[in-house]
Order: C-alpha cells, then structure tokens, then sequence
C-alpha cells in the first residue's frame, strides 16, 4: 500500500518533500524563539537527518551528463578564412562531417570527413617518429651534455657557496671592527651594502645553476618514445587520449575549404627535421637548447604500455 494520506490516497512527491525536511522526527521542533528539542519520541536521529538533508541539497547541484558523442577535433580547428571554430556534425546517422560554423557570414560551409582529417594527421605523425637508433643516439648526446653541465654546475654552486661563507664572514669581521673603533659608521655601512648586494647576486646565481641542474635527457628521452608511438597511440586509442596527443603535437589547426593547415610544435618539429637528416648536427644542437621543461605529457599517456623509459 506503501505512505497514504488520511483520505486513503498516495502521497505526493511535495508531501514527501515536506516530511523529509522536517526535523520534528529527529527530536526537534520550529518555535518563534528558533528550533529548540522537544521531548516527545523520536523517530530517527540527528545524524541520519542531516545525511538525508545533504542528500537532498546536492541532488539538485549533482551535474547530469548529456550522452554526447565525442568528437575527434571538436574546438581543436578553426577557419582559415574567419576564424569560427570547425564544429562536426553526424548526417546519415553515422558519417562525422566538419565546416566553418559560418558565424560571421562570410563563408561558404564546405563538409570535410573525419576519416579524411585523421588521414591528413596521421601521415603528420609518422613524420615525427624516429628509429630507436635515432632515439638511442639524441638520448645519448643529451646525458653526455647532461653529465658535463652537471659537472660545470656542481662547481660553480661549490665555488659560490665558498665566496657567500667568505661574504658573511667578512660581515662579522667589520662589525667587529666597527665596534672597536677600527672604521667609522659611514664606512661600514658602505661595506655592508656592498657585502650584501653580492650576496644576494650569489643567491640569484645559485638559483640558476640548482635549476638549470636536472636530467632533462630523461624527459628528452620519455617526449621521444611518445613521438615513435604516436601513429600507434593515435590509431588504437579513444578520442580523449587521440585529442589529448594532438593538443601536445600540434597547434594553430586550420582549416581552408577542403584543405588542412598543420602546424608542429616543438620538439616535434626537429624531430622531423633530424629524422630527415640526421647526420646534420643542427637538429642534435636544437634538442640540446629546447627547454624540455616546457613539454607537459598528459598521464593518460606515460602509462607503461605507451612509453618507454630509460633507466
């Protein structure tokens, strides 16, 4: 029969509402004076009230997904001509077409096909992956600097700590000084001010030698093993992780009628240049100046099955 009002009929959801919101069965009662306890029975306690009332208050908050389909390069391409976004649509229940949202009226909506645009990428990344040999040998080259700029460092920080020990040192000597008379206010001050401003050029130098100090040659080598997956990673794995590898591969996507602008970024660029020509020292020169601090893998693709690391 389940909750029925007296006159024999099913409770209303607004009904059921009010009784669930309504502390009387936990032991308190609604006065003019505020909510006070009551000394009748209760029914349920205090703590499941509250948990009944946290339920309601966020169930109207709680975001309900809209079953979308997700979309390779959806907010990832914009005209080449305008500017609007590349948006895609389903025709024929299935096909996945892009075009110029035409937003500003100044275009002619051309239909380009999704298989069409993942073709055009894809031969893109198999422009940027290189041999395992080619990785071995960038990977190489890049610990050799590595292990020579962290010697360089290590002395320099060394040599820096030496010259600050110095500095403070001479600080407490001319204080010294200065309390027995040796040298005037005006000197000292003169000193001090000069001891300090050196000091704190040290503590600017000690910086950029500690930062400068890190194995980039491992997340060189990590970026390097992504980039000869790529066409495999792009190939077999969902929309978020392929939107995920274009947005760290490429940028500026535009689109001119039927046409696909593509830019690279770096290092995926002269990854493509020494994979061309990789006796040209040029490129092995880039990957040593890139700041490969700069390049931020999504963790949806450093699991163990898509790169390799180094050890």
């Amino acid at each position: 029969m389940g909750l029925r009002t007296k006159k024999g009929e099913p409770l209303a959801i607004s009904q059921i509402n009010k009784i669930l919101k309504k502390p009387f069965y936990c032991g308190l009662m609604d006065t003019k004076y505020g909510v006070v306890e009551h000394a009748y029975e209760t029914l349920i306690s205090k703590a499941l009230f509250r948990q009944v009332q946290n339920v309601i208050n966020g169930y109207h908050k709680t975001p309900h997904k809209m079953a979308i389909k997700p979309f390779i390069f959806k907010g990832l391409i914009t005209c080449a001509n305008c500017g609007c976004v590349v948006t895609p649509e389903i025709q024929k229940k299935r096909y996945v077409y892009y075009s110029c949202t035409n937003a500003k009226k100044v275009c002619k909506r051309v239909y380009v096909k999704e298989e069409t645009l993942v073709k055009i990428l894809s031969e893109h990344l198999d422009q940027i992956a290189l041999s395992q040999e080619q990785i071995e040998a960038v990977t190489q080259y890049l610990k050799g600097i590595h292990e020579s700029e962290s010697q360089f460092h290590g002395e320099s920080l060394a040599a820096l700590q030496r010259e600050r020990d110095k500095i403070q040192k001479r600080l407490g000597q001319i204080y010294d000084d200065k309390l027995d008379g040796v040298i005037d206010e005006k000197l000292y001050l003169e000193k001090v001010r000069e001891y300090k401003t050196r000091q704190l050029e040290i503590a600017d130098e000690m910086k950029g030698h500690e930062k400068a100090d890190q194995n980039f040659y491992i997340t060189a080598n990590m970026v390097l093993n992504l980039a000869a997956r790529a066409p495999e990673i792009f190939e077999s794995s969902e929309v978020d992780e392929k939107r995920q590898l274009l947005n760290l591969v490429f940028q500026n996507l535009q689109l001119r009628g039927v046409n696909l602008s593509v830019s690279v970024q770096e290092p995926f660029l002269t990854m493509i240049g020494h994979k061309e020509c990789p006796t040209n020292w040029r490129w092995r020169d880039a990957f040593r100046t890139f700041d490969w601090s700069r390049v931020k893998i999504p963790s949806v693709l450093t699991s163990s099955t898509r790169v390799q690391r180094i050890t």
